[in-house]
């Protein structure tokens, strides 16, 4: 019985052993499965990246990009470098960010200072184009100030202060300019030139004058150009038979050529000075090649290079050393369902002669409108011009032919 006994102790005592090996092994089995559990999701946590962490690195990296873009574009604008030098640091300490996975916060964090500094690029990039010419607008405006310094001969009180003021703020503007640094430098030198303009408005009506002094330079202009090409066909044999003359003729047309390119130009008093500076040396070309012509026909110099068998010309009893010059100038208007092909306006050629007192007479069309009214009309406009007759070597008016645009306006 004893025996019984001890037997049934030991096995209870196995069977406690048992369980509690068993509860051992249940305990490590759950301690491995939580740290298999806790490494697999740190693995997961590293290589998973948010959505708004990889946007945002996609950002910077075209941002970075960009900048350094705008960087090389600007290089010759100082105050451009200044300004971008300025938000290089900050976005040196974004772009650190475009290699690197970013948590929530991270990115939180990162993405404000990014707006930021990408909204003061973007209004950058903005502004420079605006600011850009301003030193070059600066010496235009200290260029037509001069011009009105030169022009004006007698200015009057007001003018005299205008034009002072003008000259003085011109020169503060310019040291300005040489320090400027910064865009809000360069806008305080524009709202300075404002400034000035607004003072120059006294000098409208004088610019009106000098804008009807410009259109009548660009009607002899083209008064110029149908000359050159009279004379082309008058003094074709000796222009072909003399060196000299060939010469005279090629400066002649390359001033013509010139003054064809300013002619084109927006009016300015710069370029009405050219204009007019252009006109006369015109003149004075024609004046030159027709004095050439009446020498070498009095003495009867021969042909240094034949071109063509005719002889040149016999001089005429009044060679032109002056043409006819346009003085005034008439556009008419009719209704604008008379001018053909829906246009606004139409240009018919009339050739006319010009009498020894400049007065315009027997207009006759180079070639017909289609239209009887606008043909007459265009004859009838030719004898409004005004002109100051052509004039002889000797200083006699003469009596000449020429050809003058008529433009028609539809209204």
């Amino acid at each position: 019985m004893m025996l019984g006994v001890g037997m049934s102790q030991r096995y209870k005592k196995h069977k406690k052993l048992q369980a509690k090996k068993s509860k051992t092994g249940g305990i490590i089995i759950i301690g491995i499965l939580l740290i298999i559990i806790i490494a697999g999701f740190s693995y997961f946590k590293f290589i998973y990246e948010s959505p708004e962490s990889i946007n945002l690195r996609n950002d910077i990296t075209e941002f970075k990009e960009e900048y350094d873009k705008a960087k090389f574009e600007w290089k010759d604008f100082l105050v451009a470098v200044n300004e971008l030098k300025v938000l290089e640091n900050d976005l040196n300490f974004i772009t650190t960010y475009k290699e690197q996975r970013m948590n929530s916060s991270t990115v939180t964090e990162i993405r404000k200072k990014y707006s930021e500094l990408r909204y003061k690029f973007d209004r950058l990039i903005l502004d420079l184009p605006k600011v850009k010419n301003i030193p070059e607008d600066l010496k235009k405006l200290k260029a037509e100030v001069e011009l009105y310094q030169e022009v004006i001969k007698k200015p009057g009180k007001r003018e005299k202060e205008v034009l002072g003021f003008a000259k003085e703020k011109y020169l503060e503007l310019e040291n300005s300019l040489q320090t400027a640094k910064t865009i809000s430098d360069l806008e305080l030198i524009f709202l300075g030139m404002q400034e000035i303009k607004t003072k120059l408005v006294i000098f409208q009506t004088f610019l009106q004058i000098k804008k009807a002094e410009w259109k009548v330079e660009l009607s002899n202009i083209e008064s110029n150009i149908l000359d050159a090409e009279t004379l082309l066909k008058k003094l074709k044999d000796w222009i072909e038979c003399y060196s000299k003359i060939n010469n005279l003729w090629k400066e002649l047309k390359a001033v013509i050529d010139t003054s064809k390119k300013i002619s084109k130009r927006e009016f300015n008093l710069e370029n009405l000075k050219d204009l007019q500076k252009q006109n006369k040396i015109i003149e004075n070309k024609f004046k030159t090649i027709l004095k050439t012509v009446t020498k070498l026909a009095k003495d009867k110099v021969p042909p240094d290079i034949i071109v063509g068998d005719p002889p040149p010309p016999e001089p005429q009893d009044c060679v032109i050393v002056k043409p006819a010059v346009i003085k005034k100038t008439y556009s008419p208007e009719v209704p604008k369902s008379d001018i053909p092909d829906g246009k606004s306006s139409i240009v018919v050629i009339v050739n006319i002669v010009i009498k020894a007192d400049g007065t315009p007479s027997a207009p006759k069309l180079q070639s017909s409108t289609g239209s009887e009214f606008l043909d007459e009309t265009a004859k009838d406009a030719a004898l409004k011009f005004e002109f100051e007759p052509a004039y002889c070597e000797d200083g006699r008016a003469a009596e000449t032919g020429t050809q003058i645009p008529i433009q028609i306006k539809g209204k």
